[in-house]
């Protein structure tokens, strides 16, 4: 059942090609199935034929990648509409579930391939400069060929590429640490960090206001789920040459992005900007805490940045934009106040995660307050029914945020 939740978006993708009037329909029967399914999802592995898991293509699932799931149906949900990119959309879909549910390494890289390849022809529907939409292209092509070196690093040290087998096959520890630096450096390019964001910023403004929410909260941030994902499987320490690289890095951008986002005058771009400072904590963070909390944590930050762009390039009410900020902000009543609180429950550098903590939420919320007396050119969808998804969503993580902190 779990192979075929990433199936099912794939085959409804390639079939509405064929029927271009019925494809909000497809969509919506799609995402709606797998919505309806999400309830029944079973947690365990499966294994795509009848191979030993360590040699076939093994897709699992968890409470904490299951959580996720949730907002990026939700995300697609609101998306759907009556253009002909909702067959694109789908194939997104199926792209980022094989990112998470996948326990394969070599697999992770061809999920990563085929959502660039389709983010690329997502804004073609649009009058958008071929400059930019290159460099979005040529960075994404350099960061897929480190992505295959660092896969025949992994296979030649640890001898296999099954995630869950690479916690007990350990190769010597230099060689693991030039794995990590070559598999963070192909990751740190897909999500633009400094000092790889001239890509990001040179093409993200250029997309429709539709779409663009969809990058910035969730293509540039799925990097990171995977980065987290990789290096939990084999239970690498931070404390080497690898971790303080990343980390100054990760540290670098937290800042420097939000730097960028402050100085420049079109909109836009200041959004693009501010992805890299979130991105640089993302990063930073993962390598403090473990992956399922990082991924919850990133659950209700996806959903609710996300909606609260929307919310801004709709031109929705205020007193709905700063009731988004202050609950990306963490607002005590919403689960993700919990997610944030079980961040500094799961470090073991609790002082260490506070100094970064602390200038990502005073950057957001300056930034946030800041978006919400621009003016950006709306995209005319529906405020209604995004706010709909978002309460039904927010509400419903909330309550499994709790049951999870007061377990």
């Amino acid at each position: 059942m779990i192979v075929a939740y990433i199936v099912l978006p794939i085959l409804l993708g390639f079939i509405s090609q064929f029927f271009l009037k019925a494809q909000k329909i497809i969509a919506y029967f799609c995402v709606g199935v797998l919505i309806f399914s999400w309830f029944f999802l079973p947690q365990g592995c499966e294994v795509v034929g009848n191979y030993d898991p360590i040699l076939g293509i093994e897709v699992c699932l968890d409470w904490s990648n299951k959580i996720f799931i949730l907002p990026v149906l939700g995300i697609f949900l609101s998306l759907i509409n009556n253009k002909n990119l909702n067959s694109i959309l789908l194939l997104n879909l199926a792209s980022i579930l094989g990112i998470l549910l996948t326990n394969d390494f070599f697999n992770l890289f061809v999920w990563f391939e085929l959502l660039i390849i389709t983010s690329m022809i997502l804004p073609l529907n649009q009058k958008i400069e071929f400059k930019a939409l290159f460099k979005y292209a040529i960075f994404n092509i350099l960061s897929g060929s480190i992505f295959l070196i660092s896969i025949g690093l992994c296979y030649k040290y640890f001898g296999l590429l099954n995630l869950d087998a690479m916690r007990v096959y350990r190769p010597v520890p230099d060689l693991e640490v030039i794995f990590v630096l070559m598999f963070f450096l192909a990751m740190a390019i897909k999500s633009g960090i400094v000092p790889f964001h001239y890509w990001l910023g040179a093409s993200y403004h250029n997309f429709n206001t539709e779409i663009l929410p969809l990058y910035l909260s969730l293509f540039s941030k799925i990097a990171v789920v995977a980065f987290a994902k990789v290096i939990n499987s084999i239970n690498f320490e931070f404390n080497n040459v690898a971790g303080i690289i990343i980390q100054i890095l990760s540290f670098l951008s937290l800042h420097a992005g939000f730097f960028l986002s402050s100085i420049e005058v079109n909109p836009l771009r200041s959004f693009a900007f501010f992805s890299i400072s979130k991105s640089g904590f993302l990063f930073f963070i993962s390598t403090l805490v473990p992956y399922e909390t990082l991924l919850i944590y990133q659950a209700f930050d996806t959903l609710i940045g996300y909606f609260f762009i929307q919310a801004l390039f709709n031109r929705a009410n205020k007193i709905l934009l700063y009731f988004y900020a202050f609950t990306w902000f963490g607002l005590p009543l919403s689960g993700f106040f919990f997610a944030n609180l079980n961040l500094f429950i799961a470090t073991d550098k609790p002082l260490l995660l506070a100094i970064v903590f602390i200038f990502q939420k005073l950057y957001l919320i300056i930034f946030a307050f800041k978006q919400i007396h621009n003016k950006f050119p709306t995209n005319q969808s529906s405020v209604k029914i995004q706010v709909l998804i978002f309460t039904v969503l927010i509400i419903y993580l909330s309550v499994i945020a709790f049951l999870k902190f007061d377990g």
